[in-house]
């Protein structure tokens, strides 16, 4: 829902940046139509249950607000199962490609919890775009925390750099390390009979 209010450049009905003007103003009728509409959406994605106990409301913000209150609760321990899901998942016996695909449901799920970010300061900042950047950076930490040991040293290469890589840059660097032991491994029993070959039955070359 907070996606469509931004696409349609509505979320500041419901997150205060815009706000009822006086009856005298001349923005007033088209602040209220607005907010009608933006109430209709809301009503529109919730259950008969939801708009019975918010049927009072008529500005969006203070609807908005009732509804957020009420999912903040209800999904409290929602988002503590998903957090434990989060630390305890690790690779073990999966691919690499499909223990990040466990991986980026969960983050995503965690990420549509997350409060809007509004920024108040009255300037351009960059907030926002720090606060991704963070975002990114612990999810990296959580993927390489998890991987087996046998990418230790991709890990600690990957950690080593400065500034870290992107998300994307560093599942490509562990999968290229994955497929290049895969390699390996496939090629170990061909060189090991080779060289009992060479040394023949008697051990000696």
């Amino acid at each position: 829902m907070q996606n469509a209010l931004y696409a349609k450049n509505k979320i500041g009905f419901v997150d205060g940046t815009l706000e009822k003007p006086e009856t005298i103003s001349p923005q007033y009728q088209a602040w209220m139509k607005c907010n009608s509409m933006v109430l209709s959406w809301i009503l529109n994605t919730i259950t008969k249950e939801l708009q019975d106990s918010v049927a009072y409301a008529k500005i969006a913000k203070e609807i908005w607000n009732e509804l957020l209150e009420w999912f903040t609760q209800r999904n409290a321990s929602h988002v503590h199962e998903l957090k434990l899901e989060l630390a305890t998942l690790t690779q073990q016996t999966r691919s690499v490609s499909t223990y990040f695909t466990k991986l980026k449901p969960i983050w995503d799920e965690l990420q549509a919890h997350e409060p809007v970010l509004v920024c108040t300061c009255g300037y351009t900042c960059e907030a926002a775009k720090e606060y991704a950047k963070a975002q990114e950076m612990e999810r990296i930490h959580q993927f390489l925390m998890g991987l087996n040991e046998n990418f230790s040293t991709t890990r600690s290469q990957i950690l080593s750099m400065d500034p870290l890589p992107s998300l994307n840059k560093v599942y490509a660097m562990v999968t290229k390390e994955e497929k290049q032991q895969t390699v390996a491994a496939s090629k170990g029993p061909n060189i090991k009979a080779i060289a009992l070959a060479i040394r023949g039955p008697s051990g000696r070359s």
